[in-house]
């Protein structure tokens, strides 16, 4: 008795004496030996499961003295067996239902649920990405007059936004709905899916950001989300526009807009080059985990971030300090201020009252300036969101099939105290 005094000692001694008597033909030794009852065949194979990760008791497939053992525990519960203890979990006469009942979790673990929500947000953005961009190309195209001043442009082009945020910076129209909602779908779904810290693919361990002892994934987690909803919770606005704003407060706008795009395409970027050691960044202890070939398309996707987002930003600076030069000044925008007089095409004359309008749009190499413009920013968005599909496409945790698991029933404490005594 002292050597079976513990659980797993008790267990051990009970499957010996069941697989003795199952074995035993009648007539020879320990034929004769009782049976173990159906909550005793329970408790053994949930201490097994217990102690050795879920895996099922030894010879629990297709052996057939085992599954001898299981006619005999059904028959027993068949026969009306009642375990001694009232308030023990009833027991079910199926072998595969007594095996299931070690299957049961209290709930999945989160690691399991990061990579649906990741794929959801990456393709919600990809969505948004590609509505607007397509309502963009509708609006030039269609769009070739001031209507409230009922004026056309004299270049005979639409209005071609520098930026995908001042395409969708009217939160009133088509595009800064879509713009709104899918960036909100985007960005709820990557954020809940904690995926920086349960992929063990971007999992960057202890490493922290030097000088300020912040962790790669406490960052990875909050700068991208976090710069995603400041872009599409502040507004931005066309340049003539924010600096004649009263106060200038509309600027301020402008800031903090940029402020949200730094975070997250220069906040995903650098933490993604972190974890892939590009560019003198230090290898983490996870970095062997990714293999050859998801290593090649998540360092060409970043390199496309990179290169897309500094040519944004050269083309931006450029249009910036030489829009006024000999070269481009025929073919800027032109806009009408607060107090400026205007003549219809009906001969009508209005005078701004209110914000400025665009009474000619642009045209020539100020034109296809834009135009590059807008294209590296979409290439640099699309490009951060198909680095988090790879992400989840190489990511082990997504083929684990967590569906094979059964729940454990939630019953308040007097259900089931009257469950067990029926």
């Amino acid at each position: 008795s002292s050597h079976f005094g513990s659980s797993s000692g008790q267990a051990r001694l009970l499957w010996f004496c069941a697989a003795q008597c199952s074995s035993a033909q009648p007539g020879e030794a320990g034929g004769g030996s009782p049976q173990p009852s159906g909550r005793e065949a329970a408790m053994v194979e949930g201490s097994w499961r217990d102690r050795y990760n879920g895996s099922p008791a030894p010879g629990t497939g297709s052996n057939d003295n085992n599954t001898a053992a299981a006619d005999n525990t059904q028959t027993a519960a068949s026969a009306g067996t009642v375990p001694d203890d009232p308030k023990a979990p009833m027991i079910t006469s199926s072998k595969s239902e007594v095996l299931r009942q070690a299957d049961r979790i209290s709930d999945i673990s989160q690691r399991f649920r990061a990579p649906g929500l990741l794929l959801f947000g990456a393709s919600a953005c990809i969505l948004g990405f590609a509505f607007i961009t397509v309502i963009g190309m509708v609006d030039f195209y269609t769009q070739k007059r001031n209507e409230s001043l009922r004026l056309p442009y004299e270049s005979g082009n639409g209005y071609f936004p520098a930026t995908v945020s001042e395409m969708v910076h009217n939160q009133e129209s088509p595009g800064g709905r879509v713009f709104h909602t899918f960036g909100m779908m985007a960005g709820v779904c990557i954020f809940m899916s904690w995926y920086p810290i349960h992929l063990r693919n971007v999992y960057t361990g202890p490493d922290c950001i030097p000088f300020f002892g912040v962790y790669w994934t406490t960052t990875r987690q909050l700068l991208p989300a976090m710069g995603l909803w400041l872009l599409i919770g502040v507004n931005t606005y066309p340049t003539p526009v924010a600096m004649n704003s009263a106060g200038k407060t509309k600027m301020g706008c402008v800031f903090l807009h940029l402020v949200g795009a730094g975070m997250m395409f220069l906040g995903y970027l650098v933490c993604e080059m972190k974890c892939l050691a590009l560019l003198g960044f230090s290898r983490s202890k996870n970095w062997k985990l990714i293999g050859s070939s998801e290593y090649r398309w998540r360092t060409a996707l970043a390199m496309v971030i990179l290169i897309s987002f500094s040519m944004f930003s050269f083309i931006q600076v450029s249009m910036t300090m030489l829009k006024k030069s000999d070269y481009l000044k025929e073919g800027v925008d032109v806009w009408a201020f607060k107090g400026d007089i205007i003549t219809s095409s009906d001969g009508q004359k209005h005078r701004i009252m209110a914000d400025p309008q665009i009474v000619n749009t642009a045209s020539g190499m100020f034109l296809k300036m834009k135009i590059a413009s807008f294209v590296c920013e979409d290439v640099a968005g699309l490009a951060m969101v198909l680095s988090h599909i790879a992400i989840w496409y190489f990511c082990e945790e997504r083929h684990h099939q967590y569906g094979d698991y059964d729940l454990e029933a939630v019953i308040p404490r007097s259900h089931d105290d009257r469950y067990r005594q029926e």
